[in-house]
């Protein structure tokens, strides 16, 4: 039940984008308290980076926090909200803030992890904030967190989207499911 059927979409980004990538909304323009830091900015993208391509979504008031991010696997748009929805729903994932891209990814199935000055451990949100605002706070971390940690995170969704239902966990295998299966082959044939 995390996942809703795909919206229409009536204004697409024409402009060349790679086959599979990251999309991020990580600094915003008009909630100064939901802000990451430039510094932890800079560090996060040069870790997701590695793993896909990463589209940063901005505004041209916020685009001087990506400054240092930009190089060949990292690539910053500032356009129009429809044509925003257009390159998330065609992501792979989207990191961002607490901010209203984020449902938009999550309305089109999108896996999302989340930055939320109302998250004071990763995968936790005060409750008063998890009813009206985060409704998934298992995908919260707090601002500026662990950088590695939320890469690694990532990369586990990337690898097998299962893993966004529970981002937590590191082996389903092991921590979920709990067991082994051993085929015979030759018994089969």
């Amino acid at each position: 039940f995390y996942f809703f059927p795909k919206p229409n979409i009536s204004e697409t980004y024409n402009e060349e984008l790679p086959d599979e990538y990251i999309v991020l909304h990580l600094v915003s323009e008009t909630s100064v308290g939901h802000r990451l830091e430039e510094w932890y900015v800079t560090r996060l993208v040069a870790e997701l980076s590695q793993t896909l391509p990463c589209i940063i979504i901005s505004t041209p008031e916020t685009n001087s926090f990506y400054k240092k991010c930009l190089g060949d696997n990292v690539k910053l748009i500032n356009t129009t909200v429809s044509k925003a929805f257009d390159i998330i729903t065609k992501s792979k994932l989207m990191i961002s803030t607490d901010s209203g891209f984020r449902c938009l990814a999550f309305g089109a199935g999108v896996p999302v992890l989340q930055f939320s000055s109302s998250s004071h451990a990763p995968h936790e949100a005060i409750p008063s904030h998890q009813i009206r605002w985060l409704l998934y706070p298992h995908h919260s971390f707090p601002l500026n967190f662990d950088s590695v940690y939320v890469a690694k995170t990532a990369k586990r969704i990337l690898e097998d989207k299962g893993y966004s239902l529970l981002p937590q966990i590191t082996d389903i295998d092991s921590q979920l499911v709990r067991r082994k299966y051993t085929i015979n082959i030759l018994r089969i044939l």
